[in-house]
């Protein structure tokens, strides 16, 4: 019995020791002047770490918001107002129609992005980088 307490606590000592020798690293934002200067390291060089951050930031910000759709083409004004007040839920295409603020063309890409937001003059207001693409996204891309 003496035996496999001290087991179990060796094996309780063991799992804590390396629970607590894991490195955590905490969730931080980043600032709009770190993400501007990301995409001006991403326009010397895409291969930049930095250059990389950027790369990734504005993937995920296009990839992730359910306020930006691509479009093919422009729709006309009709077909905006039907699908905002005609066409029924359910569908995952036309709800982001109907949620889209921003509406980027298809042809759009990253270093088009990021030279968008390297040339955008940054505000005492804005301190983060989210804060930064909206003002870029509201500037060039509305609905």
């Amino acid at each position: 019995m003496q035996i496999g307490k001290s087991y179990f606590k060796l094996s309780l000592a063991i799992c804590f020791g390396l629970l607590s020798s894991a490195k955590t690293i905490a969730i931080e934002t980043l600032s709009a002047k770190e993400l501007k200067y990301s995409c001006v390291e991403y326009i010397a060089s895409a291969t930049s770490p930095k250059g990389v951050m950027c790369d990734a930031y504005l993937q995920g910000f296009v990839s992730g918001s359910s306020h930006i759709t691509v479009a093919d083409a422009e729709q006309s004004e009709f077909t905006q107002r039907a699908i905002r007040n005609r066409a029924p839920g359910g569908s995952i295409a036309i709800d982001s129609l109907k949620g889209a603020r921003y509406c980027l063309p298809s042809d759009i890409n990253i270093p088009s992005l990021a030279a968008q937001i390297a040339t955008t003059e940054l505000g005492k207001a804005d301190r983060l980088a989210s804060g930064l693409m909206t003002q870029v996204l509201k500037t060039h891309y509305r609905c």
